[in-house]
């Protein structure tokens, strides 16, 4: 039913009746007429449903809502939801649980058809709403890597004599660059970065009572230990060469040809007789 300026106001009630039936889809099991409960119901006629045709932002704007509102609105569209998606009673208490009083929807919301019209406008789904903000997006990029980053510039000398020079405009281009890495990492992926890590580890024996001594209070302390242990192991090398040169020397057979070697207390400079 087309409702025309003044119509509204003009309606009788039966004319509401119909009028509101046909706006909250009374015609349909799980139409909002059909699923809050009377009290709702009986504020819903009091609805002027021209204000259902206009934009969101035009019916927040003449409800004035307050942040109990907002929420209350948010709370009406997530209990219809739900109850939509599982099958259930839609229940008005479960709204207002956490939102407000029951006094405050009696003779407040109920009670101001501005306030009710504000709620039962059907919020934006957020997943729609980041689609749409994502479109828009794409079309200011557009719009953006669209536009012409070099301007010719007409310049006039002292004789009068005009010359015409093309101009970067760098900040254009520099937007317009970052822009396109952008879409680039976007559709390619970005470069993978490897970072090659070496790691050597060095497995040094230290005794108790080194580990007992060693309270090293600055850089040089910690130089000096470390020359310490290096000699250490270098010593027990030494040793071990010495162990292996008199053994060598011990299993070799007595007679006139036999070698005879000269341990010395360095091993590199051993001697063959």
């Amino acid at each position: 039913m087309e409702i025309k300026e003044h119509g509204w106001t003009r309606a009788s009630e039966s004319e509401r009746l119909e009028i509101t039936k046909e706006l909250f889809s009374a015609d349909v099991p799980w139409g909002l007429y059909n699923v809050v409960p009377d009290s709702f119901r009986n504020a819903l006629a009091l609805v002027d449903p021209r204000w259902m045709s206009h934009k969101e932002e035009t019916v927040t704007k003449h409800a004035d809502p307050t942040d109990r509102d907002e929420n209350f609105r948010l709370a009406f569209w997530t209990e219809y939801n739900t109850c939509k998606d599982l099958d259930k009673p839609f229940s008005i208490h479960r709204v207002m649980s956490g939102v407000c009083s029951p006094y405050y929807y009696k003779h407040t919301i109920l009670k101001t058809p501005r306030l009710v019209a504000y709620i039962v406008y059907p919020p934006t789904d957020y997943m729609n709403f980041m689609k749409n903000m994502l479109y828009k997006g794409q079309q200011r990029m557009k719009e953006i890597m669209s536009v012409s980053a070099i301007n010719e510039v007409t310049e006039t000398d002292k004789d009068g004599k005009e010359t015409t020079k093309k101009v970067l405009d760098m900040k254009l281009a520099n937007m317009q660059l970052k822009t396109f890495a952008l879409l680039d990492n976007r559709v390619k992926g970005a470069i993978v970065q490897r970072v090659k890590v070496e790691q050597k580890n060095l497995n040094v024996n230290v005794s108790a009572a080194q580990l007992a001594d060693a309270s090293p209070t600055s850089v040089i302390d910690i130089d000096k230990q470390l020359t310490q242990i290096d000699r250490e192991l270098n010593r027990n090398d030494e040793i071990m060469n010495n162990r292996r040169a008199l053994e060598l020397h011990s299993s070799q057979p007595i007679g006139e040809k036999a070698v005879q070697l000269e341990v010395d207390s360095n091993p590199e400079k051993g001697k063959k007789h």
